[in-house]
């Protein structure tokens, strides 16, 4: 891994709190990365994602079905990155029954 996506990964943290630790994992896993308003648009290894993070399980659905708007305006695919050490277990059933990839970042 070069120093550059070291620092990348660094800067985004920085600037966008936990929306910017989800987006270094991607830069970290060889993606290119755009940060949007609320939601991070990662593209590379022939697809293209679009991620939101949720913090508490109240905002979760209301997230996902923002990100289901976004992900169709922009042909990706919609994540929802559930961050920290939550009870997720009903939230996951309900986002995966709209049509959303889950993913948890425990830190």
């Amino acid at each position: 891994m070069s120093w550059y996506v070291n620092y990348l990964a660094n800067t985004l943290r920085r600037k966008y709190g936990v929306l910017g630790r989800v987006a270094a994992r991607y830069v970290k896993a060889g993606f290119s990365v755009r940060v949007l308003k609320d939601v991070i648009v990662a593209q590379g290894k022939g697809m293209k994602y679009v991620i939101t993070a949720a913090e508490n399980p109240k905002e979760a659905v209301r997230l996902g079905s923002r990100v289901i708007e976004v992900a169709g305006k922009l042909g990706g695919v919609p994540v929802v990155a559930l961050y920290g050490r939550a009870r997720w277990g009903p939230i996951i059933g309900e986002l995966r029954g709209i049509g959303v990839r889950v993913k948890l970042v425990r830190g």
